[in-house]
């Protein structure tokens, strides 16, 4: 199952477009249950995860799009002591979700590179005043951090704190 945080940002709905088509074009084998939306409420998100794993006691992983929807599924799996049953994979390595990692409940977390988009956007600004010209897609770094990579010295740059 997917649970996005705001159909109505591109940014959020393009992470579970992309995840759905993964899995159809990937995992002909895997089953997409659902996808659904919270409006970036936390007590919204609970309430969907906690019908999912109650009408599907087969499930077997979870996508978060964001740091709600990642916060959201965590405390529900181990609220519902789910957390060896189901994987879980979110979305935004703030703090508070990297010590879900810490203790095992999520199992990995998808997250921009801060600096280099910020790079990026500067270096493509000048450019532009220089009067160049840019790529209209710029492809800025995306880490994977989990338990076992959570302190290589690249992660923790990006993670920043």
């Amino acid at each position: 199952v997917c649970l996005g945080s705001a159909e109505t940002v591109e940014s959020n709905r393009a992470r579970i477009d992309g995840a759905v088509d993964w899995i159809s074009t990937n995992a002909p084998d895997m089953t997409l249950v659902d996808t659904q939306y919270c409006d970036n409420d936390l007590e919204r998100g609970m309430a969907i995860v906690n019908d999912w794993i109650t009408a599907n006691p087969d499930l077997k992983a979870i996508f978060s799009n964001n740091d709600t929807t990642t916060i959201a599924v965590a405390n529900v799996l181990q609220e519902r002591d789910m957390v060896e049953k189901i994987v879980h994979v979110g979305f935004d390595a703030t703090e508070t979700n990297v010590v879900y990692l810490e203790q095992d409940i999520t199992s990995a977390i998808i997250t921009q590179d801060a600096y280099d988009i910020g790079y990026q956007s500067i270096e493509a600004a000048v450019t532009l005043l220089d009067g160049g010209t840019v790529e209209p897609n710029i492809a800025t770094n995306v880490a994977v951090v989990t338990k076992e990579n959570l302190n290589d010295e690249d992660i923790r740059k990006i993670l920043n704190f």
